[in-house]
């Protein structure tokens, strides 16, 4: 054993950790950052218990996208704006098995900024952040319908999804690889990864 160079350790202990354990909460998502948006959020989507990590992926995207957008990030096709354009759509894939199959979003991103105490540059910034996320919602709610039945289509005569159709519906549809292959572990199938790499 040696002595590092830097004596320090990086222990995760971000703002929401810090906060959950200040308020005596063993679940982050669970502490007053979060509390307006959870409770918007539960009467809106439907969720039993099972399903009660989707809450917390929109809590957790939700806040990322609105500090994303403030920090004059927009959906790109490239870098940060990637990141952005990929929890958006993430998380409207979410909210769409729901049943909510408008948007959704830009609404739950309202109400986080009206409760952001400490962040005061989220309500300063509001309208650039809604009109940010409706706007990306329209257009790939627009697609993610007609991506998702071209999936169920294909497997109604195939046991894996080829590289071609997941590199169509990235190129044609907007949809993210990592989509893609969210739906494919649900249903239990495999990606021929490579051929789409290729493409």
């Amino acid at each position: 054993m040696e002595e590092l160079p830097q004596k320090c350790v990086d222990t995760g202990m971000g703002l929401e950790r810090v906060q959950a354990i200040v308020e005596g909460l063993s679940d982050n998502y669970e502490s007053s950052l979060f509390e307006q948006l959870g409770n918007f959020i539960d009467k809106r989507v439907k969720l039993n218990k099972k399903s009660m990590y989707v809450k917390k992926i929109l809590l957790d995207h939700i806040r990322a996208c609105c500090h994303l957008i403030s920090d004059n990030v927009i959906p790109d096709r490239d870098g940060r704006g990637y990141v952005l354009r990929r929890i958006l759509r993430r998380s409207s894939r979410f909210i769409y098995k729901f049943n909510i199959k408008e948007p959704f979003l830009y609404e739950c991103a309202e109400v986080l900024c009206n409760a952001s105490i400490d962040f005061p540059n989220l309500k300063k910034d509001m309208p650039k952040i809604i009109d940010t996320i409706k706007t990306e919602e329209i257009k790939y709610l627009k697609t993610l319908g007609k991506g998702i039945e071209i999936i169920d289509n294909y497997l109604k005569t195939h046991k894996s999804l080829s590289g071609d159709t997941v590199f169509n519906l990235y190129d044609t549809y907007g949809f993210p690889f990592e989509i893609t292959e969210e739906i494919a572990l649900e249903k239990n199938i495999t990606i021929d990864k490579k051929a789409y790499q290729r493409l």
